[in-house]
């Protein structure tokens, strides 16, 4: 699987690039939003983890040209903001599934995000659903 990560924090970018490459997925990683859109755009990437609160344009503004732009490819936003209206707002912009950002390491040192869902697994479940919307985690 290929990943675009659109993640600003370099801990948090390092951590699920290394937890990704692991697994055997190729990642490719942006670090600003405006990056992060211009790849999408772009490249081909069967899903693309994107984080809300990046510089220069935030991840509401990048899935929403994404979808604009006519690009389907999956969207898991990757966010500490939890509430319901955030979990909302991810999905109406044109998202597939949201992820709390908060990352621990797992037994083999590669990390899950949030709750217990592995990083690889829920990305994997996002591509899945994307021929139909799927909820928010």
């Amino acid at each position: 699987m290929r990943v675009l990560i659109v993640e600003d924090d370099e801990d948090t970018a390092s951590f699920v690039c290394r937890g990704l490459a692991v697994r055997g997925h190729e990642s490719e990683l942006a670090k600003s939003g405006r990056e992060g859109l211009a790849l999408a755009l772009t490249a081909r990437f069967d899903v693309v983890a994107l984080d809300r609160m990046l510089p220069e344009v935030d991840g509401l503004g990048v899935v929403s040209a994404m979808r604009s732009s006519g690009v389907a490819t999956p969207v898991l936003f990757l966010t500490n903001l939890s509430g319901i209206d955030d979990r909302v707002d991810g999905l109406e912009a044109g998202g597939d599934m949201q992820s709390q950002h908060s990352l621990r390491p797992d037994d083999d040192g590669v990390g899950r995000p949030g709750g217990d869902q592995p990083a690889s697994p829920t990305a994997q479940s996002c591509v899945r659903g994307r021929s139909g919307r799927i909820a928010a985690v």
